[in-house]
């Protein structure tokens, strides 16, 4: 069933907590900015606006913890739903962003990133050393240990192929696997 925006609003992107809790942004200049539900789509409340500089991106990890982005050099968090945010100075925004719990999650934005203390701090994971593009976008979790993730690249001298990253202790140490194809694939999402 279709749910409604207020004011026409397009969403650039989307964290749903349950059926009832919806978050979304809209970019948009002048009616944009991060709108919430907490009546499965019937009233919405604006959570944030600025005037020409609205959030592209929100990931809400619970009720209360959150994340948003305004452009790809800015990362926010706020600690109470969305009533205050707080610019984490030198973190960049993330294409994706997971957590396990309250305290412990990952971002990807070209590399990857763990935090343990509920994202106010951020540490680079080591991936492996390759001779092309040490790079992750997308990873999605098995257990708190295992995790896949893709975006790298392997040259070879006659071709690119993209590559799958995996971890079996919660980032600690990161292998790869070049998917046995009969194609190449140069990068995966």
């Amino acid at each position: 069933f279709q749910i409604n925006t207020p004011f026409g609003n397009i969403p650039t992107d989307f964290s749903v907590l349950n059926q009832d809790t919806i978050w979304f942004t809209d970019r948009e200049g002048l009616t944009g900015g991060i709108f919430r539900t907490t009546t499965g789509g019937a009233n919405w409340q604006k959570q944030y606006y600025v005037l020409n500089n609205n959030p592209e991106k929100i990931h809400m990890v619970n009720a209360r913890l959150g994340f948003m982005t305004l452009g790809s050099s800015t990362l926010y968090r706020t600690s109470n739903s969305g009533v205050d945010w707080t610019l984490l100075p030198g973190e960049s925004s993330y294409i994706d962003i997971k957590f396990l719990d309250s305290l412990t999650g990952f971002k990807s934005f070209g590399g990857i990133k763990k935090t343990t203390d509920g994202g106010l701090t951020w540490q680079w994971q080591i991936l492996p050393q390759l001779n092309y593009a040490n790079i992750m976008y997308k990873f999605s979790f098995i257990n708190k240990d295992t995790i896949f993730g893709v975006g790298g690249i392997y040259s070879y001298p006659s071709a690119d192929r993209g590559l799958i990253y995996k971890t079996t202790n919660g980032g600690v140490n990161w292998g790869y696997q070049i998917p046995d194809t009969s194609f190449g694939i140069y990068n995966l999402w």
